[in-house]
């Protein structure tokens, strides 16, 4: 059977599209529709699921360690790397409107950064240390809704589905 006829490189990047979106309803739901032998024949389909149930989960430190898991596929280190730098930043995002001091390690601990990167991190988005330990968060605007990311998405996958054709 050939790779185009089962679909399995494009379940893999259609689930990480979606969790590059952050769109977690759908990659739940396009994961239920696979098929169970793919789900079982393709093990790199499974690692990138089992990032989508830490991200469901909301298991920061599990997303890390997921990532790093794989030894994952050319045609997939890609959208992992934004994925987790994405990811990344979202969270970042959240802990500056959450948090009015937080500690660096909890913080190195939500970016998947050893503390050093995830101080200087933060320092660099404006944070500023209050003791040993502890950064001041500031507030970030929302960012307005910037359509590249897709754009550049969408030429990537033609650029796939070109190469697997």
């Amino acid at each position: 059977v050939s790779t185009q006829s089962t679909g399995k490189p494009f379940y893999t990047i259609q689930l990480l599209s979606y969790l590059i979106d952050n769109d977690l309803d759908s990659a739940r739901f396009l994961w239920k529709r696979i098929p169970i032998e793919i789900k079982k024949s393709d093990q790199e389909l499974g690692a990138v699921w089992s990032i989508g149930q830490r991200l469901w989960l909301q298991d920061y430190a599990g997303v890390y360690a997921a990532f790093k898991s794989w030894s994952w596929a050319p045609l997939h280190a890609t959208l992992i790397e934004i994925l987790e730098e994405t990811f990344r930043q979202r969270t970042f995002n959240v802990i500056a409107q959450a948090y009015s001091v937080i500690s660096t390690k909890y913080l190195a601990l939500l970016l998947g950064l050893s503390v050093d990167d995830a101080t200087k991190f933060a320092l660099s988005k404006g944070f500023q240390e209050v003791s040993s330990g502890f950064l001041q968060t500031k507030p970030i605007d929302k960012p307005k809704f910037e359509s590249a990311p897709l754009q550049n998405m969408q030429s990537l996958t033609d650029y796939i589905v070109y190469l697997e054709s």
